[in-house]
């Protein structure tokens, strides 16, 4: 797993709201939150690893972590990634 070490932007498609990241591994990502719902979540994951599995042409993927104190700076984020900063 991941850590999400930079915010970068909302991206301009998708129902679910997703945020393109730069994660650990110095690669960007776009990373979803609840909006996308558990159960859309764990699909998502298994269908990915599934397809890599199987040497289909599958985007890079990977499960991260987003420390909460990176929510303080982007209250759209924040909305959106479901972390609520007290």
């Amino acid at each position: 797993m991941l850590d999400v070490i930079e915010i970068q932007q909302k991206a301009s498609q998708g129902r679910t709201e997703p945020y393109l990241c730069r994660l650990s591994d110095n690669k960007r990502y776009y990373v979803k939150g609840p909006q996308a719902g558990a159960k859309g979540l764990i699909n998502e994951a298994v269908c990915a690893y599934l397809g890599s599995a199987l040497q289909l042409n599958v985007p890079a993927h990977c499960c991260a972590h987003l420390p909460q104190g990176l929510l303080r700076f982007d209250e759209g984020a924040s909305r959106v990634l479901g972390l609520a900063i007290a």
